[in-house]
């Protein structure tokens, strides 16, 4: 008996399965191909009658079950990682942070991150509003960054604003970022350009705290990351970074010191410490130091 029979009759109870999976043998290529992609929908519920019939299988008919089977993998994992990124809002919903400059209170900055619909698909969309104001200068930015529902964050779109007062008038600078066909296209100031981006999750000024919650909280974790940087109407892709998790400490937020998970975020720049997030077990962002900058949540 033939690995394939014998699937099928070891899976009765899955008729619909059975059929695809005698199907793998069908001579027409099309017809191999509708079969694979049957399979994979149907998802968990075929897989054991796969695993049985992998055990028996011809060389050819082997390599075509073992590609169904990586496929189910690949859409079960993908499933996965929506519900860590659709539990992120529960996570982190946001909060309003002290800006401390170089130790001294500078202003606050606001996050916000909720599930919208955009365009009949749910995706993620985080905001945050950052106001400071130093001896002879004010700033305002608003950015908001719209992110598929994957816990890598793929970016969608992004745009943002800042206006800095030096007393004579407003300065504005302001700029979108759009992913598109062949990679990721911006627009500043300073004019367009596309940029091409690797295979790694791209994070960008505005989603970095965020993807630095999904790395595992445990000592040595890490997750790889590109990094989307804008410098002065310039924009670049510095490529190869890490989000690095070092353990925990004790820290200062909201008004009372607690316990935190520290996620260190290591930057090319010869010399420069690295950017740091502290986060609460539950994922909720406490403290972040970035360059010369601290947030660090008000009482709440």
């Amino acid at each position: 008996m033939n690995a394939i029979m014998l699937a099928a009759m070891l899976f009765q109870e899955g008729g619909e399965a059975a059929k695809w999976i005698r199907a793998l043998e069908a001579e027409e290529l099309a017809a191999r191909d509708e079969a694979a992609d049957a399979l994979v929908r149907l998802g968990d519920d075929a897989e054991p009658a796969l695993q049985r019939a992998l055990e028996k299988a011809g060389i050819e008919t082997r390599g075509r079950i073992e590609a169904v089977l990586r496929r189910i993998a690949e859409s079960r994992a993908a499933r996965e990682r929506r519900v860590i990124a659709e539990k992120l809002p529960q996570r982190w919903p946001g909060g309003t942070y002290t800006i401390l400059y170089e130790g001294r209170e500078d202003g606050t900055i606001t996050f916000k991150t909720e599930i919208v619909d955009r365009d009949g698909q749910r995706v993620l969309k985080l905001t945050q509003t950052c106001e400071a104001a130093r001896e002879t200068s004010k700033m305002r930015l608003e950015a908001t960054v719209v992110c598929a529902l994957d816990w890598h964050l793929p970016l969608v779109e992004a745009a943002w604003e800042m206006s800095i007062d030096k007393g004579g008038g407003a300065n504005v600078a302001r700029g979108k970022f759009r992913a598109g066909k062949n990679g990721l296209e911006a627009e500043t100031m300073g004019g367009a350009v596309a940029l091409k981006a690797g295979d790694l999750p791209l994070a960008t000024d505005l989603s970095v705290a965020h993807l630095a919650s999904f790395v595992p909280f445990r000592e040595g974790a890490d997750v790889r990351i590109d990094y989307l940087r804008t410098i002065d109407d310039r924009v670049r892709i510095e490529p190869g970074q890490v989000l690095r998790c070092v353990g925990r400490e004790a820290v200062s937020a909201g008004g009372k010191d607690c316990e935190a998970w520290k996620i260190e975020h290591a930057r090319p720049a010869k010399g420069r410490a690295p950017d740091v997030y502290w986060f609460r077990d539950d994922g909720f962002l406490l403290r972040a130091k970035v360059r010369s900058t601290e947030y660090v949540l008000k009482e709440r």
